[in-house]
């Protein structure tokens, strides 16, 4: 059993955006925690599954043309590092008037327990797992993969 109480016995875990692995985590916090329901400040997007999606879409010259793919990219840099409120607001919209077929694409970044593994702006997420340098490893793929065998 893990002693949540203390901010210093579990930094928190690195895991996709998959919603069955969240929704198996935040199951898992809620029972071994006696019925907390803060789960969601102990985790952190991967890192490369977010660059995954950039570069996906970035790709599609239909959504990102390709003379305005550097300008997606520093958008998207910014929507994921931003602090303030009014200059992410203004990269959101940025990001759907100069290319609007991206708009379900954005949207589904901006889900709220999604945007708070990845976002900086409007993150729940721990402070210091924020800042950590862990992002992602080849250690963590394959803890997702046995995960994910797990969970089915």
């Amino acid at each position: 059993k893990i002693d949540f109480s203390s901010s210093d016995n579990f930094m928190g875990m690195v895991m996709d955006f998959s919603l069955s692995q969240k929704n198996g985590y935040l199951s898992a916090y809620t029972t071994y925690t006696c019925g907390m329901t803060d789960g969601l400040k102990y985790l952190k997007g991967c890192y490369m599954h977010w660059m995954q999606s950039v570069q996906r879409i970035s790709s599609i010259h239909a959504v990102v043309p390709v003379d305005k793919r550097t300008a997606f990219l520093e958008l998207t840099v910014k929507l994921r590092t931003t602090v303030d409120d009014m200059e992410f607001n203004d990269t959101c919209n940025n990001i759907v008037s100069e290319f609007p077929d991206a708009r379900k694409w954005l949207i589904w970044w901006l889900q709220p327990d999604v945007r708070s593994m990845i976002c900086v702006n409007g993150s729940i997420m721990k402070r210091s797992l924020r800042f950590h340098v862990c992002r992602t490893s080849n250690a963590i793929e394959s803890f997702h993969r046995v995960f994910n065998t797990l969970i089915k």
